[in-house]
């Protein structure tokens, strides 16, 4: 486990660890379960988003970057593809599980 720099909010967590098999790199897990409030993270890198939603999430459904994960032929597990996320303020929406791999974070720790 890394310092991820922020320091604590009520309703928003921030982890970071080193990203599997990108040296130097980290992955970040940003969790906001504030049910109204939007936050915001400025990151100086570019990085690969995967955000988690659910509408409802008693109903058993989760979107991916907004499309729903189904699974496929045979129960076989879905893509699961990040977006590009440019430098710069990301912002998380209400009630979501996000994960970014910077793979230029240049953290010495993780080589």
């Amino acid at each position: 486990m890394l310092d991820a720099g922020v320091g604590e909010h009520p309703g928003f967590h921030v982890y970071a660890h080193c990203a599997r098999d990108v040296p130097d790199g980290v992955a970040l897990l940003v969790i906001n379960n504030d049910r109204r409030k939007q936050r915001k993270l400025m990151l100086p890198a570019t990085s690969w988003r995967f955000t988690l939603t659910s509408a409802r999430p008693a109903d058993g459904n989760v979107q991916l970057n907004g499309a729903t994960l189904l699974l496929g032929a045979s129960d076989r597990i879905p893509a699961l593809d990040g977006d590009a996320a440019a430098a710069g303020t990301i912002v998380f929406a209400p009630r979501t599980i996000t994960f970014l791999t910077v793979a230029d974070a240049g953290n010495a720790n993780c080589r």
